[in-house]
């Protein structure tokens, strides 16, 4: 009957975390790791203390984990951190991308320009390949918009 009540004391705490995480296959792997985890501690406590009641051995498991709303909220912290830093390497990305179609509007004008002995206006042909960069942009961002975001590491099937 006790290795029940643990079981049960066990499965209440991780269902109380389970309720402050998102649904993701994230969320199920940390909650494989923090059972195996839980069990495996207590495990150690056990045989490091055998005369020590299993549910006071327990408790202090679960206490020292801290509450499901601290344990979700690392969580959601740790989640944010990658978050943070894959939208600083997207605005650098960005800006890149923009310096990069300036450069080559410019470069593409100043030769087209050349070539026809100044009968194409270097100006009116940076403006209007600008145009079309910018265009090539928002396109671009749009289609990201519509389509699922996909991200296959091995062994996945797409």
């Amino acid at each position: 009957m006790e290795e029940e009540d643990l079981k049960r004391t066990i499965d209440e705490f991780m269902d109380r975390i389970r309720r402050e995480l998102p649904d993701s296959p994230e969320t199920e792997d940390l909650l494989e790791d923090l059972y195996t985890h839980i069990r495996d501690s207590l495990n150690d406590r056990m045989e490091a203390w055998p005369d020590e009641d299993p549910s006071v051995l327990l408790r202090e498991v679960l206490e020292d984990l801290g509450t499901p709303e601290e344990i979700a909220a690392e969580f959601g912290q740790l989640e944010l951190a990658p978050a943070q830093e894959e939208g600083a390497f997207r605005g650098r990305q960005l800006v890149l991308r923009l310096v990069v179609a300036v450069l080559v509007a410019v470069l593409a004008s100043a030769l087209v320009s050349t070539m026809t002995n100044n009968r194409v206006d270097f100006v009116q042909a940076v403006v209007v390949l600008l145009a079309f960069a910018v265009a090539e942009w928002f396109i671009r961002a749009w289609q990201l918009s519509q389509s699922p975001t996909v991200c296959a590491g091995p062994g996945d099937r797409l």
